[in-house]
C-alpha cells in the first residue's frame, strides 16, 4: 500500500471515529461556499476573505444570536497545501453590526484530505473536517465539529459539487444535523461561470425539522477567473421560508501565494 492511501484511510478512520462517539439540533452565514474537491497546491497558501452582508433579515433575537438584519460578516480564510492531497485551514469570524452587534465571533480548523487520481474514481472527492470555538450571541453554541465529503464532476461547461455535511453543536446536543448543501454552473465563456447555489439545514438526522423551521436558501452565483492564483465568486441569494434571512449578498475573494 502506497503512502498515500494509508494516509487516505487513517483520516477516514479518525472522521469516523467522532462521528460514531456521538448519538448521531444550522448553516451559518459567515462561510457561504460549496467546496469544491480539489485541495490547495503543496508549498500553496491561499488567503481568502469570505463577505457576506444580510439586506434584509430577522430584527429580533433568534435562539440567542443577534438580529441578522443589516449585518455585515467578514471571516479570514487560510489554508496551506501540506502535501498533494492533503491542506489545513483556519478560519477568523468577525461581524460588524449596530447595537453591540460588532466583533471577534469564533475561529475554526479544517483539516481536509483528497482521493489521490491514482484511484481512478469517476468523481472528484474529498473528505474534510472542522472544529472551533464560537462566541454566544454571534452563534448560539460554543463549540462546533462538522464532517463535509465533497463530491464534484465535470461535465462539459457543466459543473457539478455536492457537500452533504454534518454539524454538531458540542454543548448544545448530542445529535449530529444535515446541512447538505450543491452547486451546478454553467461555463459562459473562458473567464466566467454562472449557476446555483443552494444552501440547507434539515435539523437532527434523526428527525428532520418542518419545512417553515429549516434553513433554505438559494443563491445565483457567478465564478471569475482573473489568473490562476486569485479566487473569486460572488452571489445574490434568496431565502426560501419565513426561517431563513429574505435577501443576502456574498462575496470571496481569495490570492494564492508560494512560500
Amino acid at each position: 500500500m502506497d503512502t498515500s492511501k494509508k494516509i487516505v484511510k487513517i483520516y477516514l478512520a479518525l472522521i469516523l471515529l467522532v462521528f460514531f462517539s456521538v448519538n448521531v439540533a444550522a448553516q451559518d452565514d459567515y462561510e457561504i461556499q460549496v467546496y469544491t474537491s480539489e485541495t490547495a497546491p503543496k508549498g500553496h497558501t491561499l488567503f481568502e476573505l469570505h463577505s457576506n452582508y444580510t439586506l434584509i433579515g430577522n430584527k429580533q433575537y433568534s435562539d440567542n444570536i443577534f438580529p441578522s438584519d443589516k449585518i455585515l460578516h467578514e471571516t479570514l480564510e487560510i489554508t496551506h497545501g501540506f502535501s498533494d492531497i492533503f491542506e489545513l485551514g483556519v478560519y477568523f469570524f468577525n461581524a460588524i453590526g449596530s447595537n453591540g452587534r460588532s466583533g471577534y465571533a469564533g475561529s475554526h480548523i479544517r483539516p481536509r484530505i483528497r482521493i489521490p487520481e491514482s484511484w481512478n474514481l469517476p468523481v472528484g472527492l474529498s473528505i474534510g473536517s472542522e472544529i472551533g470555538y464560537q462566541r454566544m450571541g454571534f452563534f448560539n453554541n460554543h463549540w462546533l465539529f462538522e464532517i463535509h465529503p465533497i463530491i464534484d464532476k465535470r461535465l462539459g461547461k457543466i459543473f457539478l459539487a455536492v457537500n452533504p455535511t454534518f454539524d454538531w453543536n458540542v454543548d448544545r446536543s448530542n445529535d449530529f444535523e444535515f446541512n447538505p448543501c450543491l452547486m451546478a454552473s454553467y461555463k459562459i465563456n473562458k473567464k466566467a461561470d454562472l449557476g446555483l447555489e443552494w444552501y440547507s439545514g434539515y435539523g437532527p438526522v434523526q428527525g428532520f425539522l418542518p419545512w417553515n423551521q429549516e434553513h433554505q436558501v438559494l443563491f445565483v452565483a457567478t465564478n471569475i477567473d482573473f489568473g490562476s492564483n486569485w479566487e473569486f465568486n460572488a452571489g445574490l441569494g434568496r431565502g426560501l421560508n419565513q426561517q431563513t434571512d429574505p435577501w443576502i449578498i456574498k462575496c470571496i475573494v481569495g490570492r494564492s501565494f508560494a512560500f
